[in-house]
């Protein structure tokens, strides 16, 4: 676990871009540099960092063991599915110290370690995408990521997040509101086994066949004994609300800049 706490300091440190003056926000917090350096570097290196890595178990029903040129895509929406479930766990003011170990941001870490036991992992996603039809070890897209989360969310009883795929760039308030009064009903694991495709046609390479994608649901008797599930009256679930939108065609457009600096927000409310 020791080395999923990784930070942004020694990558900060080593050459990436950093601001020296002016006005930054930073997931709606913002900060006037120089005199808010110090928090606002804090803030930067609380945030949960995801990346590319090797020599993880093989993926199940195949020999993938490193996500080097497909996982780009599944590693950012890790990281804001963990900074959404940050928010929800710790509050948006909460920061990390190298010197305090925190059993919540623990847990949060250990449900993104490259493991098929962990809810938000490399492997159940890129599982998850075989169902949408994207074979083991090719690139993500954004919508393939949250509609992934979207299936995944269904199990973390921890969490009880409602994810919410807005296709078309549509907002419909009325179904938000309808899906997060709905109870947290499942109290069970995914287990996950996957039999190689019968077709013939088998040109591509190994790490890229075509595999059959069968969830079976087991019964999580730890769960059941220890979680306490919500009663049918219980309206708080908490949403993550997705939109699928492209900002600028080969690069950011910078139009939509001032539209992302959200501020003022109550960031109590989870």
């Amino acid at each position: 676990m020791a080395a999923s706490t990784l930070s942004y300091d020694n990558v900060m440190s080593s050459g990436s871009p950093d601001p020296s003056t002016g006005s930054v926000v930073v997931l709606g917090c913002q900060y006037q540099l120089p005199q808010d350096y110090a928090a606002y570097m804090k803030d930067v290196q609380s945030r949960i960092w995801c990346t590319y890595r090797k020599n993880f178990k093989a993926i199940s029903g195949s020999q993938i063991t490193c996500d080097a040129g497909w996982g780009c895509c599944v590693r950012s929406g890790q990281m804001l599915l963990a900074q959404a479930i940050v928010s929800k766990q710790l509050g948006r003011g909460w920061r990390w110290s190298p010197t305090k170990e925190d059993p919540v941001y623990m847990k949060v870490l250990s449900l993104f370690l490259d493991t098929s036991a962990s809810d938000y992992s490399l492997h159940l996603i890129a599982l998850q995408g075989v169902d949408l039809g994207r074979p083991l070890g090719t690139w993500f897209g954004p919508n393939n990521v949250a509609q992934a989360f979207k299936k995944l969310a269904v199990h973390d009883t921890w969490n009880q997040l409602v994810v919410h795929v807005a296709m078309d760039m549509l907002v419909v308030m009325d179904d938000i509101v309808a899906e997060c009064r709905q109870p947290h009903r499942c109290a069970h694991d995914i287990e996950v086994t996957l039999e190689p495709s019968t077709s013939s046609s088998s040109s591509t390479a190994s790490h890229d066949h075509i595999v059959t994608m069968q969830l079976h649901m087991r019964k999580n008797t730890q769960a059941s004994n220890n979680q306490k599930m919500p009663s049918p009256t219980d309206n708080t679930r908490s949403i993550l609300l997705l939109i699928p939108l492209r900002l600028g065609q080969d690069h950011f457009n910078m139009q939509y800049s001032e539209g992302l600096k959200v501020r003022d927000y109550d960031y109590n409310t989870r």
